[in-house]
């Protein structure tokens, strides 16, 4: 549980990380129009929404008896990122 919890927490906490640095760096151009709200979106709220739920489900693993259903879920989000990364580099 905690090894899917770690990688999880550092995949998708990377992807905010990385997220913010690419929003920050066309915001420096000073393109208009860029970036919009759909980037910062996908960019940055989707992988904060699965850190949170990363951590929730951790938080409710420890407090609870063990069982399968927050190894599922860390299972789950970790099969998640591979279709998300890959709209987020463009394709493969």
């Amino acid at each position: 549980m905690h090894v899917f919890f770690v990688l999880n927490f550092l995949v998708w906490g990377g992807l905010v990380l990385l997220g913010i640095d690419m929003l920050r760096g066309v915001s420096d151009q000073h393109v208009p129009g860029y970036p919009n709200s759909g980037q910062i979106s996908y960019y940055v709220r989707a992988p904060v929404v699965m850190v949170v739920f990363t951590l929730g489900t951790y938080v409710f693993s420890l407090m609870r008896r063990p069982s399968r259903l927050p190894l599922a879920i860390e299972v789950l989000a970790l099969l998640l990122f591979f279709p998300y990364v890959v709209r987020y580099s463009g394709g493969i």
